[in-house]
């Protein structure tokens, strides 16, 4: 970050002990983590995230004010966001959350519906904006006026949620008939690339993405 912490996610079992004063102990099989080290290598604050089921922590970026955003998948209820623990739809969603620059909780969304759904990647915009990308079966529910319904078995998506609160403000489906994913996001300017994997072939506007792309 600006001052020359290093933040880490990851997933752990069990209870670590190599993350002195901060040590965790996971909720279920697995949880997904994010710790904040100093340009030491000392632990500043550590964070679990998860419930009694298989969760992670995939992807981690922070905004200009230091805040810290995640993204991973999670099944069942976390219990460790506090007043904004989130229950799954389906076997499995995505979530994304903002923690302040101590490591506290300020909002979490999910996104997903009655299928296999993910978060695999997290960004921000020029206007502070939060961007996910990630994948999902089915059509979802979370994204209010921006859910959406997978051409194949798979589709990836991309949203955008508001920083303040990460209430959904749109979002955007990419796919076709295969089983298609993202794998990461990056922003140049006011532009989004976005790049993952395509199990067959369909049309984004005025460009064709080949199966193997």
């Amino acid at each position: 970050d600006a001052v020359g912490n290093v933040l880490v996610g990851g997933n752990f079992s069990g209870t670590t002990t190599s993350l002195v004063g901060a040590n965790l102990t996971s909720a279920g099989n697995d949880d997904g983590y994010v710790a904040n080290f100093n340009a030491s290598g000392v632990v500043q604050w550590a964070k679990a995230i998860g419930g009694g089921s298989q969760d992670t922590a995939s992807s981690v970026c922070i905004d200009s004010s230091g805040s810290v955003l995640v993204v991973g998948n999670f099944q069942g209820v976390t219990t460790n966001l506090g007043a904004a623990n989130l229950t799954s739809v389906g076997s499995n969603d995505g979530y994304v959350t903002k923690l302040n620059t101590a490591g506290v909780v300020q909002w979490a969304k999910q996104v997903g519906g009655i299928g296999g759904d993910t978060a695999s990647t997290v960004s921000i915009d020029a206007s502070g904006n939060v961007l996910v990308g990630g994948n999902f079966s089915g059509t979802t529910t979370t994204l209010a006026s921006a859910n959406l319904t997978s051409v194949g078995s798979n589709d990836c998506y991309i949203a955008r949620f508001a920083p303040a609160n990460g209430n959904p403000l749109d979002a955007l489906a990419v796919g076709g008939s295969g089983h298609d994913s993202i794998s990461g996001l990056a922003l140049w300017g006011s532009e989004i690339y976005a790049w993952g994997s395509a199990g067959s072939t369909f049309a984004m506007g005025s460009t064709r993405v080949a199966k193997g792309n």
